[in-house]
C-alpha cells in the first residue's frame, strides 16, 4: 500500500512539474535581413559614324567614294572604313554610360589589331579627338567633370595614349563618356587637321594626312577598341 502511495505521489509531482513547464512564458527576438548585390554595367548607349573628306579649304560631307559603316551594340561597336586616301578623315562618335547600381572604374583600354592590318596604316593613320567625362547634377542636367585630349596620336600608339588618359577614371552611377570636341579644342583641330570645319565636325577623328606616300595605297586596318571596367574600390 505504501508503495502504491509513493508511486501515486510521484505521478502527481510529475504532473505538477509538467504543468509548470507548459505554463512557462516564451518569447523571442527575430532579426530579419535581406541582402542583394549591386550590378556593374557599363555600355555603349549612343553612337553614329560619319565620313568626310577635305579638299583644300572645302569640305564635302559623306562623299560616295569614302565607304564607312558602323555596327553598334551594347558592348561592342564595330566601325569599318573603306577606300580612304590622303586628305580623307573618318569621324566617329560614341557614348559609354554607367547603367549599373554601383560606381565603375576604367581598368584598362585594349586596341587589338587583326592579322591583316598593315604596318603602314598603323604608322600613318592619325587619331584626334577629345574624351569628355560627364556627370548629372541634382536636377539631372549633365556637366563636364574633366576632358582628356587625344592629340594627333598614331594609330599604333592609340592604346598607350588611351590608357595614360583613362586608366582608373571613376564613373559614378549615371556618369558617361563621350568622344567630343569643346570650343577650346576646336581651335587645336583647326590648326592641325586638314579640312576641319568647327561648325560641323566633332567627336573622334581618324585622319590620313595629305603628306603620306604610296606605301599606304591599297592597305587595310582592322582593330577593336575595348574598354575594360572594374568596380570602383579596386
Amino acid at each position: 500500500m505504501k508503495k502504491s502511495r509513493i508511486i501515486a505521489l510521484a505521478l502527481v509531482v510529475s504532473l505538477i512539474l509538467m504543468g509548470a513547464s507548459y505554463a512557462a512564458w516564451t518569447d523571442r527576438v527575430v532579426i530579419s535581413n535581406a541582402v542583394s548585390t549591386g550590378e556593374l554595367r557599363v555600355e555603349f548607349v549612343e553612337s553614329y559614324f560619319h565620313p568626310w573628306v577635305a579638299v583644300f579649304d572645302n569640305v564635302m560631307s559623306s562623299p560616295p567614294y569614302l565607304d564607312a559603316s558602323i555596327q553598334h551594340g551594347a558592348k561592342t561597336t564595330t566601325v569599318t572604313i573603306n577606300n580612304m586616301y590622303p586628305g580623307s578623315t573618318a569621324l566617329y562618335e560614341a557614348m559609354i554610360k554607367n547603367l549599373g547600381t554601383i560606381p565603375a572604374k576604367i581598368d584598362n583600354v585594349d586596341v587589338t589589331f587583326s592579322g591583316n592590318t598593315s604596318q603602314e596604316l598603323k604608322n600613318k593613320l592619325i587619331v584626334w579627338g577629345l574624351i569628355m567625362h560627364w556627370r548629372l547634377d541634382g536636377n539631372g542636367n549633365p556637366y563636364v567633370v574633366e576632358t582628356k585630349p587625344v592629340m594627333g596620336v598614331q594609330l599604333n600608339n592609340l592604346e598607350a595614349r588611351l590608357n595614360s588618359l583613362l586608366q582608373n577614371m571613376e564613373l559614378k552611377i549615371g556618369d558617361f563618356i563621350t568622344f567630343d570636341t569643346d570650343d577650346e579644342f576646336k581651335q587645336v583641330l583647326a590648326d592641325n587637321l586638314e579640312g576641319y570645319n568647327p561648325e560641323i565636325h566633332n567627336c573622334l577623328f581618324f585622319h590620313l594626312p595629305m603628306s603620306v606616300g604610296n606605301e599606304t595605297e591599297a592597305q587595310s586596318a582592322q582593330f577593336d577598341i575595348t574598354f575594360n571596367f572594374k568596380q570602383f574600390n579596386f
